[in-house]
């Protein structure tokens, strides 16, 4: 029952950091299987386990299984069986084993910093790849339900502020689209070294190359610095506002889909 607890334990501080993961428990076993009803894996989408569901060829088949559970989002039970097999004068009994995985995938969420025509077009992208969409800007005459009727949240206060009081883990994908190059530099300091899985920012080269000389001049990391997204997002050779958000949204995507 300790080893139970443990895992749980463990599993639950890794989702709270945003991480993807399933939890195998044996339901049944049969004939001759190692194992017994109620013991538990947690898997991760990496390949990571902590705990068993019995060792051996089942425990290496429902690793896979939950990965696979994990990559869709999904939740069912799975029957595993032992062939029977004989070594030397000896004969071993076959068995087999069901096991349920539940998967926990929390919705990613989208941070967008700014509420002019960019992050009102990623928005509506963002929702339809079932993404949660905060927005970050003090202009009430744009960050509004009027505006944003899908938002999960509207922060009509100074974003630098607003960001610094917030969480941000793996499943953080951070967007900066603001009003103006001072607004921005404020916003992504705020969540430089905040663990987001994705910062991008809006904006020239020239722009970037400003912001990032400041903030280094301020004892800004560069390591950090480096990972930001810049120009933001897969180049559709379009300034659209509309066309931009498919570029920036298929940017995050490609980020989120690769497993850590």
């Amino acid at each position: 029952m300790i080893m139970e607890e443990n895992v749980l334990k463990r599993l639950g501080e890794r989702v709270q950091r945003g991480e993807k993961a399933a939890l195998a428990i044996v339901t049944e076993v049969r004939g001759s299987t190692p194992g017994r009803p109620g013991i538990m894996m947690a898997v991760f989408e990496n390949g990571d386990t902590i705990g068993t569901v019995g060792g051996g060829q089942i425990e290496l088949e429902a690793t896979y299984r939950a990965i696979e559970c994990i990559q869709n989002g999904e939740s069912r039970s799975f029957t595993f069986e032992l062939e029977n097999r004989e070594t030397g004068s000896e004969m071993f009994c076959g068995g087999g084993s069901t096991i349920f995985i539940r998967s926990f995938v929390p919705k990613p969420r989208l941070v967008i910093v700014g509420a002019g025509h960019v992050a009102y077009e990623l928005s509506k992208v963002a929702s339809t790849q079932s993404f949660e969409v905060d927005i970050f800007d003090s202009r009430e005459e744009l960050c509004n339900r009027d505006r944003f009727p899908n938002a999960r949240k509207l922060y009509q206060e100074d974003p630098a502020v607003a960001l610094g009081e917030i969480e941000m883990d793996l499943n953080t994908y951070v967007v900066i689209a603001g009003p103006n190059h001072i607004s921005d530099e404020k916003s992504l300091e705020a969540v430089l070294g905040r663990g987001a899985r994705y910062v991008g920012m809006l904006g020239s080269k020239k722009k970037m190359e400003k912001i990032v000389e400041h903030i280094l001049e301020r004892g800004g990391s560069k390591a950090e610095l480096d990972k930001v997204h810049t120009p933001i997002g897969i180049d559709v050779g379009s300034n659209v506002p509309s066309e931009l958000a498919v570029g920036i949204m298929a940017e995050i995507l490609r980020v989120k889909n690769t497993v850590l």
